[in-house]
């Protein structure tokens, strides 16, 4: 298996089975080297070693190794039976062999995509026995490298939270939340436009992981521009709730006229059944009150006859009804 978000296959030679061990591992390495995917692709042609995938400084992802064969990256035969292998460029070399935000954005969306269909989380407590593992727990090696290796408490928090649904919903409303106010990115990542703390953003969908954070596509509601913000400086504006409404004096059985339209549950959700006039002369505004509770948002049900059942309408509040 290849997962959908790979664009390029290169299969190594150099692989051998899982002899039957469940994946429930991923071990992300970095090639020390601002290697292309195909490049990496074709080292592993000739070198003794491999991995399941490989991202370029570039965001792209390729295959070297199917997902039901077992790579040969990680020096340990235990962890790679268990693992898929991850090699990422580096678009710096030496030093803290620095990774590209797009590459470290493709391989949280990887790691999402192999969590989702093996069914783990990633559990990072810097131990062999955690699901996202380093190729120097098992030997003395630099790799994954200082900055990929510090990221790794964030991978995992990052791909958990994306797994639990913790993404945005396109159209939420997502109000600034910083005293120093939020740049808005463009899709390079260039400043436009500072925006006070309280603006509110329409979200448009996950944007990108960029200077250390991960980035919602929005748009400013007060100017309509569009960019990219941090969403960790974003908080979601919850919809006000209906207000309950009295019961009033209305009781079950009572014929009532109505006005504006009946929903499908008494907390006004679901969708709308019909919509009346208000007009007392009209037939089809008369209804009849077959179910009352108290306390909800539309409290009263009506119906077409005098039971429940009866040509059942949905559910109105008390403003929309009279007594006739």
């Amino acid at each position: 298996m290849i997962s959908k978000l790979s664009s390029y296959t290169n299969i190594s030679p150099h692989q051998s089975s899982r002899n039957g061990s469940k994946i429930c591992k991923i071990t992300p390495h970095h090639m020390a080297g601002n290697l292309s995917i195909e490049t990496c692709g074709n080292v592993f042609q000739y070198r003794e070693a491999s991995s399941n995938y490989g991202i370029g400084s570039d965001g792209r992802i390729g295959c070297y190794v199917e997902e039901e064969d077992r790579s040969w990256a990680s020096s340990s035969y235990d962890n790679d039976r268990q693992a898929i292998t991850i090699e990422v460029a580096n678009d710096e070399i030496g030093g803290d062999w620095h990774v590209s935000d797009a590459a470290i954005e493709s391989l949280i969306n990887l790691c999402v995509d192999i969590c989702s269909r093996y069914g783990f989380r990633l559990d990072y407590d810097g131990t062999p026995n955690g699901s996202l593992t380093r190729h120097n727990m098992f030997i003395s090696t630099t790799c994954p490298g200082p900055y990929l290796q510090s990221k790794f408490p964030y991978i995992a928090e990052e791909v958990n939270r994306r797994l639990d649904g913790d993404t945005p919903a396109v159209g939420g409303k997502y109000r600034v939340n910083s005293e120093d106010g939020l740049w808005l990115l463009d899709e390079d990542g260039e400043k436009m436009e500072v925006y006070s703390d309280g603006t509110e953003v329409e979200v448009l969908g996950n944007g990108y992981y960029m200077y250390g954070y991960s980035y919602y596509k929005v748009r400013v509601l007060s100017d309509g521009s569009e960019g990219y913000m941090a969403k960790d400086f974003l908080t979601k504006v919850e919809d006000p709730q209906p207000t309950p409404q009295p019961s009033g004096d209305f009781q079950v059985g009572d014929r009532v006229v109505v006005s504006g339209y009946a929903t499908e549950d008494s907390n006004g959700g679901g969708e709308r059944t019909a919509d009346y006039g208000g007009n007392p002369n009209d037939p089809d505004d008369i209804r009849y009150i077959t179910l009352i509770e108290p306390g909800a948002v539309r409290p009263y049900h009506i119906s077409v006859g005098p039971t429940q059942g009866d040509g059942d309408r949905g559910w109105v509040s008390a403003g929309q009804i009279r007594k006739i």
